[in-house]
């Protein structure tokens, strides 16, 4: 790499989950491509009717890390 800091790209997911708003937040994708795409997953995932907790893992998550 260089000695070169390269920063990590991350997405951030608001939705309302009820009556409150909540954020759904990854970081640790190489390109802000990946980061773009885990994001539209999520989205298409909660306009499908998921429900995201704290602690849920994705299936796709799981296996990236």
């Amino acid at each position: 790499m260089n000695g070169k800091y390269i920063p990590a790209k991350q997405y951030r997911v608001s939705y309302k989950d009820g009556t409150s708003y909540r954020n759904k937040t990854k970081g640790g994708f190489i390109t802000k491509r990946q980061a773009q795409l885990a994001a539209a997953d999520i989205e298409a995932k909660l306009g499908r009717g998921a429900k995201l907790k704290a602690g849920d893992r994705l299936f796709s998550e799981y296996f990236r890390t």
